[in-house]
């Protein structure tokens, strides 16, 4: 019979047997049930390992956007309709993202982009699929994901943007007969595993003329590729400068971003995140005119674990004989790169790989007394040539030019260019600007350190009175 079988000796209906593929439970069909299983922060910039980037807070810092992505499932094998993801950041709703279905079992990626602007810190990402209740789920108390998250400054955007440090007045030398030089010596770079660094500057390095008075000798020393567990391989220099020994009177230090731990990422961002820096010595009363000055820079580090840039003395004098200057003196390290790096994106515009060394603590500027401004600007590893447009120099937000900083000083990796300026001259207020720069049709701009920004004023030449001024004094005036 149909639907009956025979089986040693008895009737089987096959109606009769358990169907363990039910629809229904007590009367009632299955119903879907969501999940959201994963949160990501810039997963579509792999070489940002997962991390949000946010500015510390000050003023003028800027925000850059994040995007979050979150893996959504359903996980009853049943199929849906409609439905909205919302996306909130420390309580406040960033995006609303609607889902046209999912088929049972399915699995999708949904996105918030482009939609959260961090300050640094510590932040909470909530996710919640069917944030509008629109699907009748099986259960509706797993909707939800929350993830703890710590936005962090992206040490190749310009620091100014992103924690306040820019390249800043040391000092501002008021009107005076003074002059600024500068010159690398005979240092060069040198690679890790080195133990002792020397540098020498000839009376004809630095060409000071004789009876000058020295107002200010700084020496720059230039790292970088810092291996030390603890990114502090500066706390195992030290230096001599002539025979004496000399304390850093400053360091300065970046990196791709500050933290050393990336939870095993080993792309991008986490990948070689080794400082690079410039240590500042005050040197001007071990400064000696009459013959050669000296510095020697020992690392006491087990196998070195870090490379040299280079080295840079520079000397403000004093001499009857010069024209009246004002001389700024700016100083500190930015790292710089806009743009694809060995195929990995780092999430930088040209605008945001920009820093700036504003001249300041000086009084306003007697503009009418000026006939010669000189920018100076100081770079390390800033070698693309003038013509491929991937590095930038700006005055007052005036373009000077791109490559201006190839080919590098003596056998060192520091660039030096001098810079007319004096037709884009302000009373107050004026900056140098440094910038990585994406050239058309291109995918990335120079990867560089921006350290150094000297400008030099230099007053109108003071006409002699006439030898029978007082007589034509006193023909002119009144009876």
């Amino acid at each position: 019979l149909p639907g009956v079988t025979w089986h040693n000796g008895t009737f089987y209906c096959e109606v009769d047997k358990p169907d363990l593929n039910v629809t229904a439970i007590n009367g009632e069909v299955d119903k879907p049930d969501l999940n959201v299983t994963a949160i990501n922060v810039n997963a579509e910039l792999p070489g940002l390992c997962g991390l949000p980037f946010g500015p510390v807070s000050h003023v003028g810092a800027r925000t850059q956007c994040n995007s979050i992505s979150a893996e959504i499932e359903e996980v009853n094998g049943v199929a849906t309709g409609a439905f909205d993801v919302c996306f909130y950041v420390d309580d406040d709703l960033k995006c609303t993202t609607p889902v046209a279905g999912m088929a049972g079992g399915d699995k999708k990626t949904v996105w918030c982009n482009c939609s959260w602007y961090p300050l640094a810190g510590a932040h909470t990402i909530n996710v919640t699929v069917d944030c509008e209740d629109e699907i009748d789920e099986s259960n509706e108390t797993n909707n939800t994901l929350l993830k703890a998250v710590t936005a962090v400054p992206h040490g190749l955007k310009g620091n100014s943007w992103q924690d306040g440090r820019n390249i800043t007045t040391l000092q501002c030398h008021p009107q005076d007969k003074i002059n600024l030089t500068y010159s690398v010596g005979n240092s060069e770079k040198a690679g890790g595993g080195w133990t002792v660094y020397y540098s020498n500057w000839t009376q004809s390095d630095l060409s000071i003329p004789d009876g000058a008075t020295i107002k200010k000798a700084r020496l720059y020393a230039y790292y970088n590729w810092d291996k030390t567990p603890d990114g502090n391989v500066t706390d195992f220099f030290e230096l001599t400068f002539n025979g004496d020994a000399i304390a850093a009177d400053v360091i300065y230090t970046d990196t791709k971003h500050p933290s050393r731990l990336c939870n095993g990422c080993t792309i991008g961002m986490c990948s070689y995140n080794y400082p690079y820096g410039m240590l500042a010595y005050n040197v001007t009363g071990e400064f000696i005119t009459s013959s050669d000055n000296t510095a020697v820079l020992t690392n006491s580090y087990p196998g070195g674990e870090t490379g040299m840039t280079g080295m840079l003395l520079v000397v403000v004098y004093y001499h009857p004989d010069e024209p009246g200057r004002i001389i700024w003196i700016n100083e500190g390290f930015d790292t710089l790169f806009a743009g694809v790096y060995y195929g990995t994106d780092y999430g930088v515009n040209s605008d945001e790989a920009t820093t700036y060394a504003p001249f300041e603590d000086c009084v306003p500027i007697p503009m009418a007394e000026v006939n010669k401004a000189t920018l100076v600007t100081i770079t390390n590893h800033a070698g693309d040539t003038p013509g491929s447009d991937k590095n930038r120099l700006y005055f007052n937000g005036v373009l000077l030019g791109d490559g201006l900083w190839s080919p590098y000083m003596g056998g060192t990796e520091l660039g030096a260019n001098e810079a007319d300026v004096l037709t884009h001259l302000h009373q107050t207020d004026n900056a140098a600007a440094y910038q990585s720069h994406i050239p058309a049709g291109g995918t990335s701009g120079d990867w560089m350190e921006a350290s150094n920004a000297f400008l030099i004023l230099e007053k109108k030449d003071e006409i002699p009175c006439p030898a029978d001024y007082a007589v034509y004094q006193a023909n002119v005036r009144d009876p």
